[in-house]
């Protein structure tokens, strides 16, 4: 488990890049957040209370597991830590040299279906 930890709590890896930068559309003349500015006062004191509320990483309370299946468990166990879990398993399986590792993810290409959520956020991003 030598390198456990290094996920936060949305499954991003330490130094990894920003996984949505702020970005300019041409087409739509607008940043990619511009949407944050139509938020109600409430709706970002929410958002604000549950980002701190969420400023934790699995190895803060999982501190020393000893084999991958307490991870799982536990992911299992709190499905508000289950991508970080997903991402700590993954990178103990990357990291393997004792067994050789087949991952597969069955429905994948159905994580990337344009949302059914009616928001302004997604109004003209197709």
């Amino acid at each position: 488990m030598d390198h456990y930890g290094q996920y936060d709590l949305s499954g991003i890896k330490d130094n990894e890049l920003e996984p949505c930068p702020r970005v300019w559309d041409p087409l739509r003349k607008t940043w990619s957040d511009d949407w944050k500015e139509k938020l109600f006062d409430v709706e970002v004191s929410g958002y604000k209370n549950r980002y701190e509320n969420m400023q934790y990483r699995l190895a803060d309370i999982l501190a020393d597991p000893t084999n991958l299946i307490e991870i799982v468990n536990y992911g299992i166990e709190n499905p508000e830590s289950s991508t970080n879990a997903v991402g700590e398993l993954l990178e103990q399986l990357y990291q393997t040299d004792k067994h050789q590792v087949l991952i597969t993810a069955d429905g994948y290409n159905q994580w990337f279906q344009p949302t059914k959520m009616p928001s302004f956020r997604y109004s003209n991003c197709n």
